[in-house]
């Protein structure tokens, strides 16, 4: 194992690994550190990250991630208690929008990086790390007393994980409190076992009264990637189940055989300076994308892809730099923006009956101009 690479990259999921292969890829030494967790359920690619993927300077590994979709033909908008259609934005043949297995993407990635004579893995959980220009590199301590030293870390284990918490007390930066008071509730099933009306290829969303339930199939139609947010308040009351009782369609939901998981909705936050002295951060250690927009992924694939431009054209410090100053204003909007739309979705009482009667007249051509500049390609 080499202990003082290029560039030491804290974290082992789609940003920490998709950054590694570029970085090996422009002829830099790199250890990933980390343990990667087993991916659980599906995510949704849109153009903005099929455009990211195809340009980057390791095309199959663009065209193989592409590869893994499942395409979704249109987001279908419909009242969740009554099940009555809202409308509908259908994607252009040409444009790209697919489901993709969470644990499939994260094999590919693995696969590349194990395959690869530049990039070590190493599975510890990373307990300090010194940034500071002050020392002749940067340092990281492992829970197994490891040491290993580098010029420059990137961080890249998500928004909870160490690299933000250092950025943040290094910048002065208060921490954005996780008490958001919403919780997703997410779960994978069976295609086979739930009816026919679950394996059409469309994401279909459905706003209920201060809740919304997400479903689409992935992995070739095999599995129904389900999520339902609201209140943590009124789903531990019991909403969700008296929720999905109110439609036929969709009480086989309270199965039993379905096992819903919990997690807090992240508040949508992008930090303001991705890169404090030795450390730069990417993907979810940069920026909380609330999944309302399906742009978690979609987000750290485009950091991906600016890294890839800028360390064709600058040495890997000015990479670094532009591409943190360039991405951070663009995550910062849309995470703003996700935030906005879960607040949409989340009406209820006279607000949500408005939201609804203004889907129903004009949905197709606000969701269009509402998504436009999510999906257009900025690398």
């Amino acid at each position: 194992m080499n202990h003082q690479p290029d560039i030491l990259i804290i974290g082992q999921g789609f940003a920490g690994l998709g950054a590694a292969i570029i970085c090996a890829n422009h002829g830099y030494q790199v250890t990933v550190i980390g343990r990667p967790a087993r991916a659980k359920g599906a995510l949704q690619l849109a153009q903005n990250s099929a455009s990211a993927l195809g340009g980057l300077s390791v095309p199959k590994l663009g065209a193989d991630i592409l590869e893994l979709g499942s395409r979704l033909d249109s987001i279908c908008l419909s009242r969740l208690e009554a099940g009555t259609s809202l409308c509908e934005l259908v994607h252009p043949q040409e444009s790209y929008y697919a489901a993709v297995s969470r644990q499939h993407l994260m094999d590919l990635l693995i696969r590349y990086c194990d395959n690869n004579s530049l990039i070590s893995r190493y599975d510890s959980q990373v307990t300090a790390a010194i940034v500071s220009y002050q020392r002749g590199a940067a340092q990281i301590v492992c829970d197994d007393n490891q040491l290993f030293e580098a010029p420059v870390i990137i961080g890249a284990d998500g928004a909870s994980g160490i690299s933000r918490k250092l950025a943040s007390a290094a910048m002065h930066d208060a921490q954005t409190s996780w008490q958001t008071g919403y919780t997703a509730m997410r779960a994978e099933f069976p295609t086979s076992k739930l009816p026919a009306y679950f394996s059409e290829n469309h994401t279909k969303l459905l706003l209920g009264r201060y809740c919304h339930l997400v479903s689409y199939p992935f992995h070739a139609q095999q599995k129904i990637n389900l999520v339902f947010c609201a209140d943590t308040a009124s789903l531990q009351s019991g909403l969700m189940t008296q929720t999905l009782q109110k439609n036929p369609a969709l009480d086989c939901l309270n199965s039993p055989d379905i096992h819903w998981q919990p997690s807090l909705l992240l508040p949508p936050h992008a930090q303001p300076l991705w890169r404090y002295q030795r450390l730069t951060l990417i993907g979810d250690a940069a920026h909380s994308m609330p999944p309302h927009l399906a742009q978690g992924a979609g987000q750290s694939f485009e950091d991906i892809a600016m890294l890839d431009r800028m360390l064709s054209i600058h040495p890997l410090d000015i990479a670094l730099n532009e591409m943190a100053a360039q991405r951070s204003r663009i995550a910062a909007r849309i995470a703003h923006k996700a935030g906005v739309t879960g607040k949409v979705m989340r009406l209820g009482g006279m607000a949500g009956r408005l939201r609804d009667s203004v889907l129903d007249i004009a949905g197709r051509q606000l969701l269009q101009e509402w998504m436009a500049d999510v999906w257009t390609a900025r690398n």
